[in-house]
């Protein structure tokens, strides 16, 4: 809601009847029992509006979820030569002696891959929109 204030004019103040300021509580219950008048309709918003809220939530969910993955943590934490060792180490293709740990390299190699294409997504996805 909009309320005028004494020093410092028209602001928008969201009143709520758990806000921990007594003049916000107040403003809330006379705007719900009708005291300050009748409530006006919002704005509507564009169909370009809903759409990049809606992308700016799942933006943001992608995100929270990248952050909480451990390889892509390490990422972000560790030296590039760190980061070198880490993935020889998850691949071990000097260890592939048969097509049992051929196939466990592999699926090593895809999900690391998989990783990477999220964390470059995450990291360009603002600058190609």
């Amino acid at each position: 809601m909009e309320v005028e204030h004494p020093k410092y004019g028209w602001i928008t103040v969201r009143a709520s009847e758990n806000s921990c300021e007594e003049y916000v509580k107040e403003l809330y219950t006379a705007a719900v029992t009708g005291t300050l008048g009748a409530i006006a309709a919002a704005d509507p918003k564009s169909a370009e509006q809903l759409a990049a809220e809606a992308q700016a939530s799942i933006d943001a969910a992608a995100l929270a979820e990248a952050k909480t993955d451990a390889a892509l943590r390490y990422l972000v934490t560790h030296t590039p030569t760190e980061i070198t060792t880490y993935v020889r180490n998850q691949v071990n293709a000097d260890g592939v002696t048969s097509l049992a740990t051929a196939q466990t390299s592999i699926k090593a190699i895809e999900t690391l891959l998989t990783k990477l294409a999220v964390a470059v997504a995450e990291a360009v996805k603002r600058q190609l929109r």
